[in-house]
């Protein structure tokens, strides 16, 4: 978008407004003036781009980072106040901080913390307060293998309303009913693929994002296992290593794809068909599928959340399917156990240098 400094130049302001489309999802709509041109949507002027010129976005980022930083600035600014803390967001957001960071091409991107109103969330997901204190005091979460009811009082589980919350707001799917559209699911495909780049070595790894993901039929919460689980832990580590060998491995990866091409027509048959890739995704990995589930919820520290996601998701990124729809572009947003992560998170990135 930074080549509107090129064929705009006499820029005079940039506006965003917040619109529902017909089937009641909110939008926003970028407006570029000058004093040579009629307004322009941002939509119109991408259409612009493409037709009329040439070089490459990257390119043209840096020869207009000035440009390029307004209209994020104000693309982001708008975003926070009328949908992340808009009144009708079910999220209940109470606080936010981010800060503001410079790739090299001079394209910005924002890392930041959210926080929920758990007064309010506690109505829609009754336990999830008491997950939270559980997790603040560093206790252990309650996950028992079956519900049920003993004298009359329900077996506590602490892990379910976690991840009843972070199925209700955040997903990996490119299943239209799933990802809450078509629209939606085809903006994930596009912005939230993961593609290897240098970044991923930075830490002396093959990915620090891990990707690719592994897969799973349900969102399970990820517990740290304890002393005399070391040697189960040693066995989890040598399975997902053998899956993940799959995962990395395009050719196999079509074998497993082929064994049920069928994305699946509703949310109950899309659910039906991701289980049976997965299901085979393990017996080519030489790996028990009841194994495999359990080892997806051990953890060598702290908890984590794996996200329900199928074969062909695993490199795709987490997003808010409502937030997407409105960003229409990358937003990765990860739900967050401890709380001493947030801490020292919020630290690293208030304090992190800028490169000369």
């Amino acid at each position: 978008w930074s080549a509107i400094l090129r064929e705009l130049p006499d820029i005079t302001d940039i506006q965003i407004t917040k619109h529902k489309n017909k089937d009641g999802f909110i939008k926003l709509t970028m407006t570029i003036h000058s004093s040579s041109r009629e307004p322009m949507t941002l939509e119109d002027f991408k259409e612009h781009m493409k037709t009329n010129m040439k070089g490459s976005e990257a390119q043209l980022i840096r020869d207009n980072v000035l440009i390029a930083t307004r209209v994020f600035d104000k693309k982001v600014k708008t975003f926070m106040k009328t949908i992340v803390m808009g009144k009708d967001n079910p999220m209940h957001i109470l606080l936010y901080t981010y800060r503001v960071e410079f790739q090299q091409r001079g394209a910005a991107h924002v890392h930041g913390v959210l926080w929920m109103d758990m007064t309010k969330l506690e109505k829609t997901i009754p336990g999830l307060t008491r997950s939270y204190s559980k997790l603040r005091y560093d206790q252990e979460l309650k996950d028992p293998v079956v519900a049920g009811v003993v004298d009359g009082v329900e077996i506590e589980n602490n892990c379910k309303p976690l991840t009843t919350m972070v199925d209700m707001f955040i997903t990996c799917s490119l299943h239209p009913e799933t990802a809450g559209g078509e629209d939606v699911a085809a903006i994930a495909k596009e912005t939230q693929t993961h593609h290897h780049s240098k970044s991923c070595k930075k830490k002396q790894t093959i990915c620090r994002w891990n990707m690719p993901k592994l897969p799973s039929e349900e969102t399970v919460i990820c517990k740290p296992v304890k002393e005399d689980e070391k040697d189960d832990m040693k066995q989890a580590e040598k399975a997902l290593d053998k899956v993940r060998d799959i995962l990395n491995d395009k050719e196999v990866m079509q074998l497993v794809w082929d064994s049920c091409p069928d994305k699946g027509q509703t949310k109950e048959e899309y659910q039906r068909n991701r289980k049976q890739r997965i299901i085979y995704l393990c017996e080519l990995a030489g790996v028990s599928y009841n194994d495999y589930k359990r080892f997806l919820k051990m953890s060598r520290c702290g908890y984590s959340v794996v996200l329900q996601r199928d074969t062909d998701e695993v490199w795709i990124n987490a997003f808010h399917p409502d937030w997407l729809r409105a960003w229409n572009g990358n937003i990765d947003v990860s739900p967050v156990f401890g709380f001493y992560v947030v801490i020292t998170y919020i630290t690293d990135y208030n304090y992190k240098t800028e490169p000369e």
